[in-house]
């Protein structure tokens, strides 16, 4: 739950959300999972406002995650042809 652990809405210096940075991490580590929070008014929410995102920060949001996703396939294809190389 990247938002959970990110706790807030800042952002980091390159402009994007840390929960971003931090879905993106573990999606790149491997999660084929994440639990984030949404809400369409994170000021008003009874709980887990300071990190929820926006509803129209969505379409973002799965664009973020499917770049990701795709660069742990190319990761997964590197560890498969040096896995080639070792010697057995």
């Amino acid at each position: 739950d990247p938002s959970h652990s990110v706790g807030s809405r800042d952002k980091a210096p390159d402009g994007l959300l840390d929960i971003f940075h931090a879905t993106a991490q573990g999606i790149i580590a491997g999660a084929n999972m994440v639990l984030v929070d949404f809400h369409p008014a994170p000021l008003k929410a009874l709980v887990d406002g300071p990190q929820a995102l926006l509803l129209e920060e969505l379409p973002i949001f799965l664009e973020d995650v499917h770049i990701a996703r795709e660069a742990y396939k190319k990761r997964c294809q590197l560890a498969t042809k040096t896995g080639n190389l070792r010697s057995h």
